[in-house]
């Protein structure tokens, strides 16, 4: 009898959202959640009634992580936001860490006009006219970007500064190099994926700047946001991860059809890829 109970409640658990893979916040939200719902039992019916239904309610959210169906996949949507709205639009597309096509970059670039993209860079005030060849990035910004990269690498900090900006449990994130580029997983779910690891760097280090400096940054949605810390990694000096000298790379003379390979922003010394561009965007002049 026993044997059948546990084999029944053990078909019930999820343990992709239990055990190591609970989401405390979400479980301390069920909860409470399970008490306002028992509340009212005790009230039309008995407190008896209203105890066994709590019970059930904890033992649903001990078994699978969660009370409300569709939780899950409610959560992920919410982090998934998060992440826009903090480092634009994040896909689970990319490259690898070295070189390669991705669509992190080049698919926000190409949702968005060249001629408007230029002025969304302008209208932010952290760039000027004084560069040799155009553009370039506004001294005191750029100071700032710098040393906020430097204070990052120094403390090995990615994932933790990752975390915190987007509020979440940095038990639970994983920043990896996975096939589809440097990929930042939250649980099981993904959440964002970046060029390269120099890539991510650069946006983590780039975005309170940008906040403390760019009042219209804001403001900004998903895919602008994606494009303008794509055109300001452009106009980087040095490689956020290593600072060996970077350069643009322009396809093959031969790459034809939608599988082309664009112009990109490569690091000399380690390959890392800041920036990967679609042949049909111009981008700000760089340094």
């Amino acid at each position: 009898m026993l044997a059948s109970v546990s084999a029944a409640l053990e078909s019930l658990r999820r343990p992709e959202y239990t055990g190591d893979e609970r989401c405390v916040p979400c479980t301390a939200l069920h909860v409470s959640l399970a008490v306002v719902l028992s509340i009212p039992l005790a009230i039309v019916a008995t407190p008896v009634v209203a105890a066994v239904a709590f019970v059930g309610f904890t033992v649903a959210i001990y078994l699978r992580g969660y009370l409300l169906p569709g939780t899950p996949r409610l959560a992920n949507r919410v982090v998934s936001r998060w992440s826009r709205r903090s480092f634009g639009a994040i896909t689970d597309d990319g490259s690898t860490t070295t070189a390669g096509p991705t669509t992190d970059d080049s698919s926000a670039t190409t949702a968005i006009d060249a001629d408007r993209l230029e002025s969304l860079v302008r209208s932010l005030e952290v760039v000027d006219d004084r560069g040799r060849d155009g553009c370039r990035l506004e001294p005191a910004f750029r100071d700032a970007w710098r040393d906020r990269i430097a204070e990052i690498r120094a403390a090995n900090s990615r994932l933790e500064v990752f975390s915190t900006q987007l509020g979440l449990d940095p038990d639970r994130v994983v920043l990896e190099v996975t096939s589809s580029g440097f990929a930042a997983n939250y649980g099981r779910n993904r959440i964002g994926c970046w060029p390269s690891a120099a890539a991510l760097l650069a946006d983590l280090a780039a975005t309170p700047a940008l906040e403390a400096r760019a009042p219209r940054w804001r403001t900004l949605g998903a895919e602008e946001r994606s494009a303008v810390l794509a055109e300001l990694r452009g106009l980087l000096e040095c490689c956020p991860t290593c600072d060996g000298t970077l350069q643009r790379v322009d396809p093959a003379p031969h790459s034809h059809g939608s599988n082309a390979a664009g112009s990109g922003t490569d690091c000399r010394f380690c390959g890392s890829r800041l920036v990967e561009r679609n042949r049909v965007v111009r981008r700000v002049s760089r340094l």
